[in-house]
């Protein structure tokens, strides 16, 4: 299978609520939306359309995340390669954060100062932090930017 591109956020938990806003939104854009989750070691379950989506996990799961059937049957030959459109299928995977702290680099002020900036290593402290990672078609499509950047703020809204 062709593999998507991975981008790995760390939010504040609870997420599950912030995902399943994510998918809505990402349903108003795909009206034939079909999604499936996968729990523990439950495996995948079936691919149904938004509004039949049921609670999601609350530790953690996988939403796999496609356009409409046709995007779903061809998952498995095409994996996460966009279409001609630029688009393709996703999943969101989320889970605790399980070490109390992490190294990061820094690329962005975190004190939003409008002034001089300089990138530097840190470390990310949090006692209830998760890892949400998307799985997404590609890098730089301007679907796959849209996606990590409505995912982000939805993210962002809930901490």
């Amino acid at each position: 299978m062709i593999t998507g591109v991975d981008t790995v956020l760390v939010a504040a938990a609870p997420v599950e609520g912030a995902v399943r806003g994510f998918v809505g939104a990402v349903a108003e854009r795909w009206p034939a939306l079909r999604v499936a989750v996968e729990e523990g070691e439950s495996g995948v379950g079936p691919f149904v359309p938004f509004d039949r989506l049921g609670v999601l996990p609350a530790a953690s799961g996988n939403v796999l995340v496609a356009r409409d059937a046709e995007m779903v049957r061809r998952w498995d030959e095409d994996g996460y390669e966009p279409d001609a459109g630029g688009e393709g299928p996703f999943m969101v995977m989320y889970e605790p954060c399980r070490a109390p702290a992490v190294r990061v680099h820094v690329l962005d002020d975190p004190y939003a100062r409008p002034f001089g900036f300089a990138a530097h290593d840190a470390v990310l402290v949090g006692a209830r932090l998760s890892l949400v990672t998307l799985v997404a078609p590609d890098r730089d499509g301007g679907f796959s930017r849209w996606l990590v950047a409505e995912l982000t703020r939805r993210l962002g809204a809930t901490g």
